[in-house]
């Protein structure tokens, strides 16, 4: 489908556009043809390249690829690494593959497209599209596009792959065509994508494609084929709540700034994982795709902040905080001095390391390296005041460290939290297991219960893995003192109803265990 043409040409990325596209490519470190400027950032790409295949082999990624454009060309594409662990087969840039939640970017732009057009509006209630969904009837498509559309409308980002795939029936409802036929006009056609069967495709996710082909979608996005200049604009600006707080999200992407940097960002988590960060400011941007969701999963990327990634703050470092031809050094992670080490680095530039180093400790916490992990987050706290920040991921994280100052920290970081965002099951479920475990059952039950109590969540699995996550906290509390109520939530695991929760089999095993106990 052809995008009206403006009477001035407007390019999305301004100036040089420089992104990066790592999809999980394997071989090792293939390198392809690149314009004479790139010359230009030779040291920063090799430093890149480097450091990737640094974190691919600390996270046990098998492959990972990327292509880098700038000035609306490709300037290097190449892949590090191979197809699967147990394999010697080169994943190369042409490979298809699922590029699972980057597809909520491809179906926000047709949405914004149709409101380009007059023919959605953000402020129109689903049910005025869908008139029998079963949703309530104050949620408007701005709430789907926000993920804001669960608990109290409006109030708080609750993550929801299930209420997004809604866009997709909306999309063939105003257009009358199928999902996957309005996808194909509209954004791969134009971008000069091909298309490849995606037999789980959904609004939500499920498109396959190749690296050469999201970074043509990038480009058209840069030229300005999909999307007006004003759209583009309105993707880097964070949301509102309904009581004025800024979402970690815009319309269909994340929005944050990083260092004072605003940047819009997606990503993709399953059995291959993905992350696409644009810098419009700098005409920067990074997507990255691997096997298996280690790169998105070990970083908490679904809480909405990508400065935990340490793919995202090692791109941001050596082609937004570098000039070209000089990229700022990667420290010595293991220096016997770590805080001297960071402080040197910082006197010689405005850039801070604090994100990077929270990074490499969720890498050691990823692989159970608890107790350089909680060395790792010592030093956060004791150089950045991390401890006086109100942090989400740190907060989570803080189940997995052992009993301490620094798990402790994290119980008075929850408080903080919780106080802000009282409906956040995120939050709900890693206080209570917080406070659980420093022996304050009777107050972690009643966070258990709060999450379970939540109103109007969405029937899918991130709902059924909060509620297998709530009953089997509660089932723990109550084992000793009160086997009755363990048994309870234990059989609302196993019996919750037509789909299996996640840890059934544990609910299984402890429900065993407490047979006949006190009864």
């Amino acid at each position: 489908m052809q995008r009206p043409e403006s009477k001035e040409r407007v390019r999305f990325f301004p100036g040089t556009a420089l992104l990066f596209l790592v999809l999980l490519l394997v071989a090792g470190c293939i390198a392809q043809d690149m314009p004479a400027d790139k010359s230009d950032w030779d040291a920063n790409l090799q430093a890149f390249r480097l450091e990737l295949s640094d974190l691919r082999a600390d996270l046990g990624i098998p492959g990972i690829g990327y292509a880098v454009i700038s000035g609306g060309e490709v300037v290097e594409s190449g892949a590090i690494g191979t197809l699967a662990a147990d394999s010697s087969e080169p994943f190369s840039v042409d490979t298809p593959m699922n590029v699972q939640s980057i597809t909520k970017s491809i179906a926000g732009a047709v949405v914004m497209q149709l409101i380009e057009e007059g023919t959605l509006d953000l402020d129109v209630p689903i049910r005025s599209y869908l008139p029998d969904v079963e949703l309530p009837s104050d949620v408007l498509l701005r709430h789907i596009l926000t993920h804001t559309s669960e608990g109290i409308v409006g109030q708080e980002y609750v993550y929801s792959a299930g209420r997004y795939a809604l866009l997709g029936p909306i999309i063939e409802q105003v257009t009358g065509q199928t999902f996957e036929r309005a996808i194909r006009e509209r954004i791969l056609e134009p971008s000069a994508m091909e298309w490849y069967e995606s037999p789980s495709l959904s609004a939500a996710g499920g498109m396959v494609s190749t690296t050469t082909d999201l970074a043509r979608y990038v480009q058209a996005l840069d030229r300005g084929d999909l999307l007006q200049p004003s759209s583009m604009d309105r993707l880097a600006i964070p949301s509102k709540s309904i009581d004025g707080m800024d979402l970690p999200i815009s319309l269909g992407w994340f929005a944050q700034r990083i260092q004072g940097t605003p940047v819009v960002w997606s990503y993709g988590q399953d059995d291959t994982s993905a992350l696409l960060l644009l810098v419009p400011d700098r005409g920067s941007a990074i997507v990255l795709l691997a096997r298996g969701g280690t790169m998105s999963d070990a970083f908490r990327l679904m809480m909405g902040d990508a400065r935990k990634s340490p793919f995202a703050m090692t791109f941001y470092r050596l082609f937004i905080a570098s000039p070209a031809g000089a990229p700022l050094p990667r420290p010595d992670w293991e220096a016997a001095d770590l805080a001297g080490e960071l402080q040197g680095q910082e006197s010689k530039t405005e850039y801070s390391y604090e994100d990077e180093l929270i990074g490499q400790a969720l890498i050691h916490q990823w692989n159970d390296h608890q107790t350089r992990s909680e060395a790792l987050f010592q030093v956060a706290i004791d150089l950045y005041g991390v401890g006086e920040q109100a942090d989400p991921v740190i907060h989570f994280a803080g189940m997995r460290l052992a009993p301490g100052p620094v798990k402790k920290l994290t119980i008075d970081m929850g408080e903080r939290l919780l106080a802000g965002h009282p409906n956040n099951r995120w939050l709900l479920y890693a206080q209570g297991g917080l406070l659980a475990e420093s022996g304050a059952g009777a107050e972690a039950a009643s966070l258990y219960q709060r999450m379970l109590d939540l109103p109007n969540q969405n029937q899918d699995f991130l709902h059924r893995l909060f509620d297998s996550w709530g009953w089997f906290g509660l089932a723990r509390i109550y084992r000793d003192d009160d086997p009755e109520e363990a048994r309870r939530a234990l059989r609302s695991i196993i019996n919750c109803g037509a789909y299996v929760c996640p840890n059934r089999d544990q609910a299984e095993s402890m429900l065993q265990e407490l047979k006949g106990k006190g009864s």
